[in-house]
């Protein structure tokens, strides 16, 4: 196993030329992993921040009672689902998936980080497809709130979200676990140094479209739906709430 030298052109406070470097190279069984340590740096901070972000949010839920609301609530579930992603990641960053995964010798070291690495990798797209349908999950539940003005049936929507922004995606990881699309990229393209979803990069070029195309069915499609989906729902309930304050 060989590991180059972290190495960039600069020069130091005395005009001296210096060269550093934030990337390291290992060749490993033939197999070349690129891993920039800027970019896991800034992802450790902002994992970070979303943590410290999540825990003040439901912290401040559980301890304060005179802000308890039905909407805080749904947000609590939201932070829940943030606090699962970037936790995930933050350990995926911190494990050095990438020395021990593609080690020449296998063992039980070997096997454990594979196991840490599929395992991280499930509860970070869990999260991910439940903190962006809690998303979407909280503009519906405002819209038949101010909207609607049914309480009834503002109860049932609130049912349905529990339901389906938790079971949902834990079915979408758990399938993805069970049909082995989780794994270690072998370039940081596609990952900030945790394990994902394996995309084009670690496929041969004849199953790089399937692979790809799947990505995007099972955590691109939440995004954007998400985004066309929550636009006319703030603005119908941003014009609502402007009819009211004239009324």
């Amino acid at each position: 196993m060989d590991d180059s030298d972290w190495s960039f052109a600069s020069y130091d406070v005395y005009g001296n030329y210096t060269h550093v470097n934030w990337s390291t190279v290992t060749t490993v069984s033939n197999v070349t992993i690129s891993v920039d340590h800027r970019i896991r740096a800034i992802s450790a901070v902002m994992c970070s921040l979303s943590i410290m972000g999540s825990l003040a949010i439901i912290l401040s839920y559980i301890l304060i009672k005179d802000i308890r609301s039905k909407a805080r609530e749904l947000l609590v579930h939201l932070s829940i689902m943030d606090l699962t992603f970037s936790g995930a990641n933050l350990i995926g960053i911190i494990l050095p998936y990438d020395r021990y995964i593609f080690h020449e010798a296998s063992g039980t070291v070997r096997d454990n980080f594979l196991w840490a690495c599929k395992t991280q990798a499930v509860l970070a797209v869990y999260g991910t497809i439940g903190s962006f349908l809690w998303t979407l999950g909280l503009a519906v539940y405002l819209y038949y709130r101010i909207v609607s003005g049914n309480m009834k049936l503002t109860k049932r929507v609130v049912r349905v979200l529990y339901v389906v922004c938790y079971i949902l995606p834990l079915y979408v990881a758990l399938w993805l676990l069970m049909t082995d699309h989780y794994g270690y990229p072998l370039d940081e393209e596609y990952s900030g140094g945790w394990c994902t979803l394996l995309a084009g990069s670690n496929a041969p070029e004849s199953e790089r479209f399937d692979l790809e195309l799947l990505i995007f069915m099972v955590d691109d499609i939440w995004i954007l739906s998400t985004f066309i989906a929550m636009v006319p729902i703030y603005l119908i309930v941003h014009c609502q709430v402007r009819s009211e304050r004239w009324i």
